[in-house]
């Protein structure tokens, strides 16, 4: 068979954003969107056409819970999933992430914990996991930064973002020098 067209984009039934802040420091935010069925249509050898389903309804949906705190700290918890209609895979991925500082800002710890969940009718469920961690000098002339981060080989959160690799163990260390007043040079 040979595809004759095959739709790029998806057509966007709905979608839907609800966000804002509350008075105690709490930011709120969830988007859904739904996109319909999307069809190839092929012809065989003997020059019969039809139609194939090559993308179910499927429904995306983002939840976004960011608390503020004192010293500009914050933690957040994220989720995104998407549902597709039938027998294709579904996703989920939800995070811890959180930016804490000391009472002056001068020292900070940021990270943030992932899981990914494929549900897959045809094969095999799927999960994975991520995480980074960070120890941070943030103020005076010398500054300094230690980072560690891990996704091991199954964690997958592409259906709603983008990401490049996994099945990492990254270590990183910045060091830095920085002059604040004007000089001669």
């Amino acid at each position: 068979e040979t595809v004759l067209t095959s739709p790029i984009e998806s057509k966007l039934i709905n979608a839907a954003k609800i966000s804002g802040r509350t008075k105690g420091g709490l930011g709120i935010g969830f988007f859904n969107a739904v996109t319909d069925k999307m069809f190839a249509t092929v012809v065989d050898q003997n020059g019969e056409e039809r139609s194939i389903e090559n993308q179910p309804l499927t429904n995306y949906n983002i939840l976004v819970l960011d608390q503020t705190l004192k010293n500009a700290s914050s933690i957040s918890l994220v989720n995104t999933n998407v549902i597709r209609q039938g027998e294709a895979y579904d996703a989920n991925v939800s995070a811890f992430l959180f930016d804490l500082r000391n009472r002056n800002q001068r020292y900070g710890v940021r990270g943030n914990v992932k899981t990914s969940y494929i549900r897959n009718p045809l094969d095999e469920n799927s999960n994975g996991y991520s995480y980074e961690l960070s120890f941070r000098k943030l103020s005076g002339n010398f500054t300094w930064s230690y980072t560690q981060s891990l996704a091991d080989q199954k964690f997958d959160p592409s259906d709603m973002g983008f990401y490049t690799n996994n099945n990492f163990f990254d270590n990183d260390i910045q060091l830095s020098y920085n002059i604040y007043q004007p000089g001669n040079w």
